[in-house]
């Protein structure tokens, strides 16, 4: 009678537990699926050089200091760039005088050139000719010299290096007395955007399929917390001799303070459901 009794128990119990989970909702779970190794990156990353070529006069900032676009960061001796901008600014009021004189010359030998129909003109055309041309070349220098004055000018502003965007100074190679050349080949400066950094890693070709922009990733760093992002890029192309695909990640809440060129340990998560049927018959 027992045993009848503990069989019945046991069928009835094993009947409504399947009945329960045949009617529960499958519920989603996030489970690590790949593993990769990125490097933290700034958003922008200039190495700045002078675009005059000249003496250091002095150098504002320090490594680690943060600026904001548009602050001085180094200044050139002026001295050449102010007597340059004076002769140009001399040179402009010479050839304006010049235009004013040919176009009173011009105008008389205008006067001398057109006569009434009938009547002889008073001077031959070859100096009116002349006349009209030493305005027109009048017109010309003053285009030039103006132009050269506004390019002295844009050599004086330059004399002064200044930030090309909000950052973090990471390098400095210059300090005052040094004589630097124009161009990128002297680099005076590093400056780094810290506000918003990003993530690249690979990953296997192979593995592109279980891969989607919008993917939960955990960021992990050594000596940080770690942060839940999203695969914001997968690029558009296979390195060929890796085989593998870059994605980034931006890090978009940087409270926990990760800095660029950190090695960060990606874990991919992957929303999965649940859809095996307990108790359900084979």
């Amino acid at each position: 009678m027992t045993t009848h009794f503990f069989l019945f128990f046991f069928a009835l119990c094993t009947f409504s537990y399947r009945l329960q989970a045949e009617n529960e909702p499958c519920q989603k779970v996030a489970k690590t699926t790949l593993h990769a190794v990125g490097t933290i990156y700034p958003q922008y990353k200039s190495a700045l050089s002078s675009q005059v070529a000249g003496r250091v006069e002095e150098v504002y900032v320090e490594v680690g200091d943060r600026v904001k676009k548009g602050s001085p960061l180094v200044k050139l001796d002026p001295i050449f760039f102010k007597i340059n901008v004076a002769t140009k600014e001399a040179a402009l009021a010479a050839a304006q005088l010049e235009l004013k004189d040919s176009r009173l010359q011009l105008e008389r030998m205008k006067k001398l050139w057109e006569k009434p129909e009938g009547e002889t003109p008073s001077i031959p055309q070859k100096r009116f000719d002349d006349a009209k041309s030493a305005y027109e070349q009048a017109i010309v220098s003053v285009r030039q010299a103006s132009a050269n004055l506004k390019k002295a000018k844009v050599e004086l502003d330059e004399a002064v290096i200044k930030a090309p965007f909000d950052g973090v100074v990471t390098e400095r190679l210059v300090d005052p007395g040094v004589a630097i050349a124009a161009g990128p080949q002297t680099k005076v400066l590093e400056l780094q955007s810290h506000d918003l950094l990003y993530v690249e890693f690979p990953i296997a070709q192979t593995e592109l399929c279980r891969v989607q922009e919008g993917n939960q990733v955990l960021l992990d760093v050594e000596g940080s917390q770690s942060s839940l992002q999203k695969i914001d890029r997968i690029y558009p192309h296979v390195d060929v001799e890796s085989r593998t695909i870059k994605c980034r990640v931006y890090i978009r809440d940087n409270t926990i303070r990760l800095r660029p060129g950190s090695l960060v340990k990606v874990r991919l998560l992957e929303p999965v459901s649940d859809i095996m049927e307990i108790g359900a018959t084979s």
